[in-house]
């Protein structure tokens, strides 16, 4: 073996020594490190949870406010239609009648919703 290849065989030893020693060193660290580092992960990990959930209640609370609110719209408007063709009748009449007529409004809507939709496509919009 030529002086040069011992030379780099000595320092690749000496490398390998170094580094062996500095692993040896750093080990005790690196345990506290990989536990510090899962400890964050966790805790981040339960915030991205709760996070989501939150985000979740308040979808479904305002999805459900929305509802209410249509729901109190829908209302005040067939209680005004009600008794603008009936002024003979009571609240109580409303009261019992108020379902029926629900009923009857949510129909209305779906079928004028669907007949403009068709009318939107295929061979009902080539006739018009």
């Amino acid at each position: 073996m030529s002086s040069i290849e011992q030379r780099i065989k000595n320092m690749n030893d000496s490398l390998e020594k170094r580094g062996a020693e500095v692993r040896a060193a750093n080990e005790p660290n690196l345990e506290e490190m990989r536990r510090l580092n899962q400890e964050a992960r966790d805790k981040w990990q339960a915030k991205l949870a709760a996070d989501k959930l939150q985000r979740e209640e308040t979808l479904a609370a305002s999805k459900e406010q929305l509802r209410q609110q249509e729901e109190a719209r829908l209302r005040a408007s067939v209680h005004h239609s009600f008794f603008a063709s009936n002024p003979a009748a009571s609240e109580a009449d409303f009261e019992r009648l108020y379902p029926k007529l629900r009923d009857e409004r949510f129909m209305q809507r779906t079928t004028e919703e669907h007949v403009a939709a068709e009318l939107k496509t295929g061979i009902y919009a080539e006739l018009m």
